[in-house]
């Protein structure tokens, strides 16, 4: 197949994976968006997008890996940062959810999606790391 139809197929299906997003039918976006990284994998795009799809459908291993390989790609693309981010929060890994964050911020100061995001990860990480204080004293007390 001419390399200029891989193309064209590939952007049909990447525009059908962002009209079921836009209809709210995620899983069926990520199949196309899948279907479009099968014919062109270098389109960090694509990735990101599929991996909003997987952050919505609660899939966030598998988000965190689409935002991953969108930002090996180009790693100017500061959405999968963002969405990268969010799975990280997602998963208790606020202190790599915060690099993320940090990097939206510092390119979009204004972005308050990421800064509601990174507050919410910095508290949390605050709230894990005293857990972690209190269950050392208390072994230490017992011991």
């Amino acid at each position: 197949m001419p390399a200029v139809e891989i193309e064209r197929r590939a952007l049909n299906e990447k525009n059908k994976g962002n009209e079921a997003y836009k209809a709210s039918e995620y899983k069926t976006a990520s199949l196309h968006y899948t279907h479009s990284l099968r014919l062109q994998q270098n389109n960090a795009i694509v990735y990101a997008n599929r991996g909003m799809c997987y952050l919505k459908l609660k899939q966030y291993r598998q988000a965190l890996a689409d935002c991953t390989a969108a930002i090996q790609i180009d790693d100017g693309y500061t959405k999968a940062y963002l969405r990268r981010g969010i799975a990280h929060r997602r998963l208790s890994q606020h202190a790599q959810a915060l690099k993320d964050l940090d990097v939206v911020l510092a390119r979009e100061p204004g972005n308050k999606e990421a800064a509601e995001h990174r507050r919410c990860s910095a508290i949390e990480l605050e709230k894990a790391d005293a857990e972690l204080r209190e269950a050392k004293a208390s072994a230490a007390a017992a011991a």
